[in-house]
């Protein structure tokens, strides 16, 4: 209603795009036990949710993208978990993983808009993606 839309995200700068909810594996990576690997995000905001800006005390970035773990059988170390952008123009960030144990992984990629969590009580506006990284001994 109010002509926001999820935030697309893409892992190429001509990759396809995602919205919404995750829909499968977005993305694969290889790695090797304790080497890092770069995983890069294209980010953008369809249309920026000027309206919870008014209110200074709920200020909150215009996105964010948030890293965590789905599954796998050891430890995830990201460098960078949570990156906040000031605007809404198209961002291109890189968040370094390390991880422990050999085995598949499946780590999540939430981008958010200016809604913040939920979408503040709404189911807009946010995208998640799943990326599968593969780790070899």
């Amino acid at each position: 209603s109010n002509n926001n839309e999820p935030p697309p995200i893409k892992f190429a700068p001509d990759g396809t795009s995602f919205t919404g909810p995750p829909a499968g594996i977005a993305h694969t990576a290889t790695a090797t036990i304790g080497t890092p690997v770069d995983v890069g995000i294209w980010l953008t905001d369809v249309v920026p949710d000027t309206n919870v800006r008014e209110n200074p005390r709920r200020r909150r970035p215009a996105m964010s993208l948030r890293w965590s773990t789905l599954r796998g059988p050891g430890q995830v170390e990201f460098d960078e978990s949570v990156q906040d952008f000031e605007d809404a123009s198209p961002q291109t960030t890189m968040t370094t993983v390390t991880i422990d144990v050999a085995g598949e992984y499946w780590l999540r990629a939430e981008a958010l808009d200016s809604t913040g969590e939920g979408g503040s009580g709404f189911q807009c506006c946010w995208t998640s993606a799943i990326v599968k990284v593969d780790v070899t001994p």
